[in-house]
């Protein structure tokens, strides 16, 4: 955390629990960053240069995309409003579950950059199960009210019955959660983004 080592235990996923996450309309897939999320300017020995060009010109990458978008980076506020980061964020991390075709898909949440429903993300949307994961909390996310939203209480448990993602982690990401948290806070009461 912050640059200091961390002692981790990490338990191999068998299939079955790969499949979990990395399902895609039944096939196991890659998961993990896009264009979208690479194509950001960081500084090189060589100096600054778009990430995506550095890796093709290093070889990482055959090519790129050559309209890729941009999304902001999660944790760095000038890169955008925290709507836009926390969207960013639970795209790159949560969407490969949460969308359409995804292992989630029978939440109903769609947490992928390109959906503009924000009962898909989980605004004012009620969850598809209850049980202790919801926390008796009616909403997914309820605007202004991120201590009484069911996202943000599973990304901060470190409870195996409770946590997202289920897999993969024994911590919260504390940068994330204070995101979240500012994010939901200041939504309207239709989970827009307040002026």
């Amino acid at each position: 955390v912050d640059g200091a080592p961390v002692a981790l235990e990490w338990e191999v996923p068998n299939r079955n629990q790969c499949k979990g996450c990395h399902d895609r309309a039944g096939e196991i897939t890659p998961i993990g960053p896009t264009a979208r999320n690479l194509n950001r300017d960081l500084a090189y020995e060589t100096g600054a240069s778009n990430q995506l060009s550095a890796w093709v010109r290093t070889g990482l990458l055959d090519h790129a995309p050559a309209d890729a978008p941009r999304v902001p980076v999660a944790y760095d506020s000038t890169t955008g409003a925290a709507a836009a980061r926390a969207r960013a964020y639970l795209d790159v991390n949560c969407a490969h579950c949460h969308n359409p075709v995804g292992p989630a898909h029978t939440s109903g949440l769609d947490l992928s950059w390109a959906q503009q429903d924000p009962v898909r993300w989980g605004v004012l949307k009620r969850p598809v199960a209850a049980g202790r994961a919801s926390a008796g909390f009616a909403f997914s996310i309820e605007p202004g009210h991120p201590e009484r939203s069911i996202l943000l209480h599973r990304m901060e448990s470190t409870d195996p019955g409770v946590m997202m993602p289920e897999l993969g982690r024994q911590r919260a990401d504390p940068r994330a959660v204070a995101l979240m948290r500012e994010w939901i806070a200041g939504m309207d009461a239709d989970g827009r983004a307040r002026d």
